[in-house]
């Protein structure tokens, strides 16, 4: 069912998805309490590999985690140094 959901979110076009998504924060986040940075690390990983620009990586870690719990910053820094790993991964 879910893939199902997933496909036919897709087939409307990503700025679609991207509505979608935002709307779900937006009525459905809630703050999570003393996250592991293990844990913090995972989303960013799993966003960054959906290509989600920085900024909007750290605006949905703030919105679920907290205001600080990673800097714009160390959130771009974080992108460079996993984006060039793919790359020497890629070699």
């Amino acid at each position: 069912m879910c893939s199902d959901l997933l496909y036919q979110l897709r087939s409307h076009g990503r700025h679609f998805v991207k509505f979608v998504l935002r709307l779900c924060l937006f009525l459905c986040v809630k703050h999570v309490e003393g996250a592991a940075d293990c844990e913090i690390r995972s989303v960013f990983r799993f966003l960054n590999s959906r290509n989600v620009l920085p900024s909007e990586i750290h605006h949905q870690i703030c919105q679920v985690y907290d205001d600080n719990a990673m800097s714009d910053g160390m959130v771009r820094k974080w992108v460079r140094m996993f984006n060039e790993k793919t790359r020497e991964r890629a070699r």
